[in-house]
């Protein structure tokens, strides 16, 4: 797996599909991103919950993660991913992995791994998304 280096600010906002997003809560536990053998895990970290991301809350985590102003905190060392998502279509497929803890966001294209860090306002508006999600799966 090719992974780029670490960068605080990414240079271009990720391409992400957008047929379908799911969002996932994880465990935490992470082992590398090594894909899996099953569908338990989401590349690397265990699955507790997911589900199909709502139109109107989707667009809004699109919005987040296509700004390129999102990125650029001050990260932390631990990465513990506890949410996810995964936006995919017919043709590509591109899982992200973050932990709020550490300021730590993780993408998945293929074999090909990114870093970034988000800054202090993305990431709370990404918590406020998943609260939202969470909310209206409830």
């Amino acid at each position: 797996m090719s992974v780029e280096r670490p960068d605080l600010c990414l240079r271009e906002p990720p391409d992400l599909p957008f047929e379908h997003v799911e969002w996932f809560k994880l465990s935490g536990h992470y082992n590398g991103g090594i894909p899996p053998a099953d569908v338990s895990t989401l590349r690397g970290a265990d699955i507790l919950a997911q589900a199909i991301l709502k139109k109107n809350i989707a667009m809004k985590a699109l919005a987040l993660l296509h700004n390129r102003k999102s990125y650029g905190g001050e990260p932390m060392r631990c990465f513990i991913p506890r949410h996810g998502f995964r936006f995919s279509s017919s043709s590509a497929q591109v899982d992200i992995l973050i932990c709020f803890e550490c300021y730590w966001i993780y993408f998945f294209h293929g074999p090909k791994k990114v870093i970034a860090s988000l800054n202090d306002g993305s990431r709370s508006a990404l918590e406020h998304v998943f609260d939202e999600a969470f909310k209206a799966e409830a």
